[in-house]
């Protein structure tokens, strides 16, 4: 999907993501509530990407909130450790199979989840408990 927010002068507002996301709005809001212990900040990463909403601890990155049109996506980075901690959890099957079939990177396995309904935003917040990220 195309990024919505591409103009680097100006950080999406509250009022915008209201707007884009519709009736995921309440998702993102729960999520950032979830995660208020950690650093939350927007980062532009350029014009094909546009802006993120990204979620740090002092190590690393937490999670990363890409906004679309009517959604959002979630994605983290898992390392080998947290890795099979999912793979060996009760999490639906979906999400073992991509994991075990995705390449590493620098960063780790990549889980990328759009964030269409509640049942969507409940896996990303189970899957985050489950790796203590929450």
């Amino acid at each position: 999907m195309e990024p919505i927010f591409t103009d680097k002068a100006a950080e999406p507002s509250d009022e915008q993501l209201k707007q884009q996301f519709k009736t995921t709005y309440p998702y993102f809001k729960k999520l950032l509530e979830l995660s208020s212990h950690h650093k939350q900040e927007w980062k532009y990463y350029g014009k094909k990407y546009g802006w993120s909403f990204k979620v740090s601890n002092k190590k690393r990155a937490v999670f990363y909130i890409t906004p679309q049109q009517g959604q959002f996506q979630v994605g983290l980075a898992i390392n080998e450790e947290d890795k099979e901690a999912i793979l060996n959890s009760s999490i639906c099957e979906q999400v073992k199979k991509e994991l075990s079939s995705s390449k590493k990177y620098i960063e780790g396995y990549p889980i990328r989840q759009d964030i269409k309904k509640e049942e969507d935003i409940e896996l990303i917040i189970q899957i985050l408990k489950l790796i203590d990220r929450l």
